[in-house]
């Protein structure tokens, strides 16, 4: 098994449509309920004939050949659950979600802000790192 280190991310434009096959059968009704179209997994690792992706605490393993690695100009990409401040107005915040957007080549997130989900979009230079 290839660990891919923590700092890997990957795309998995997978639908139904693409056939069960791609998806470790134990795997295949969690991925189903996330949609996973759009959103950015944490790759952890290559454990041939699978890759391991991580999204929102669940670990799938899917076949390499839909993974999309990716990279952000952006900078670093924060993952779901990591605790941010809003840039604007120093407001604590939890990132619910994290997808991605072709055109801008960026991750967008979704956040709870002060205990309320929000629906704006935020990007990466809309939030930062919570200090400890």
């Amino acid at each position: 098994m290839h660990d891919g280190g923590p700092d890997r991310w990957a795309l998995f434009p997978w639908f139904e449509e693409h056939g069960t096959d791609h998806v470790y059968p134990d795997d295949l009704a969690d991925l189903r309920d996330l949609s996973p179209y759009g959103r950015v997994f944490r790759h952890y690792a290559d454990d041939p004939p699978y890759a391991v992706l991580g999204y929102a605490g669940q670990k799938f393993r899917v076949r390499p050949d839909l993974v999309t690695p990716i990279t952000s100009a952006h900078g670093a990409i924060l993952d779901v659950g990591a605790t941010v401040q809003v840039i604007a107005d120093g407001s604590p915040a939890r990132i619910l979600e994290v997808a991605w957007h072709h055109e801008k080549q960026a991750p967008f997130y979704q956040l709870r802000v002060n205990g309320r989900k929000k629906s704006k979009r935020y990007w990466p230079d809309d939030i930062e790192p919570a200090n400890s």
